[in-house]
């Protein structure tokens, strides 16, 4: 039984090697981020697509004993491409429910070593989206949210909150919308939307958490800050 564990770990190694090989030429490797907790076999991912010459070419699943390594992969086609953030929603059926195994592949090779030796529970990446603030100090249960979209042709997709005695996290989607014949799509990091959030229960003494985290970047719960106490447009990049 040793044996077999081994060979599978160095065969689920190689795969990963052969990933970061092939991510040289052709089809590149891609971020994606759960959308929700895994559901039995089935993974709902958040895939980021990229500007408008790039589309999804395939989303591999490679599974043993004890992790589960999905590689999404984007083709770019042709130049002058439209500048947006296009992020599509996936579902991906596993053979079996990922259970205790480590969840890999939602950063791509290179962030790896930006982040050290260590890699990360895709678990551990989830309600993360685009920036946002909120526009005035928290009243009640509505939050009044300001957020990033990145680009003249973005628009928020959807708001997710989960809520808990101590905390309360809130994650902002961008989807890309696509431009009309006339109109022209310009990368502006200052573009931003405005959104009503209401919680199922006034905010309190609880902390706010989310508003820094963009697409594949988890921050460290342990030192993030507490976004009630971050009101725009106190990031100065951010206008109307």
């Amino acid at each position: 039984m040793r044996i077999v564990v081994g060979l599978a770990g160095v065969v689920f190694a190689v795969l990963v090697v052969l990933a970061v090989l092939l991510s040289a030429s052709g089809p590149s490797r891609t971020e994606w981020v759960l959308t929700q907790d895994p559901d039995g076999d089935t993974l709902h991912l958040d895939v980021v697509i990229g500007n408008g010459c790039k589309s999804l070419n395939r989303i591999d699943v490679a599974e043993i004993e004890r992790r589960v390594m999905i590689s999404a992969y984007v083709d770019t086609h042709g130049a002058n491409c439209v500048d947006i953030l296009n992020i599509e929603q996936h579902e991906v059926r596993l053979a079996a429910p990922v259970g205790d195994r480590e969840l890999m592949g939602c950063d791509p090779p290179v962030r790896y070593s930006e982040r050290g030796p260590g890699l990360v529970d895709c678990r551990s990446v989830k309600n993360s989206g685009t920036e946002w603030r909120l526009q005035e100090p928290p009243e009640g249960r509505v939050l009044k949210v300001v957020a990033n979209v990145v680009s003249s042709c973005n628009s928020i997709d959807r708001v997710v909150v989960e809520e808990s005695r101590d905390e309360v996290s809130v994650g902002v989607y961008v989807r890309a919308v696509s431009p009309l014949p006339t109109r022209e799509c310009t990368a502006d990091e200052r573009a931003i939307e405005r959104t009503t959030v209401e919680l199922q229960e006034p905010l309190g003494d609880r902390k706010l958490v989310g508003c820094d985290r963009p697409v594949a970047l988890q921050l460290d719960p342990a030192t993030e800050k507490d976004c009630a106490k971050v009101i725009w447009p106190q990031p100065t990049g951010w206008t109307d």
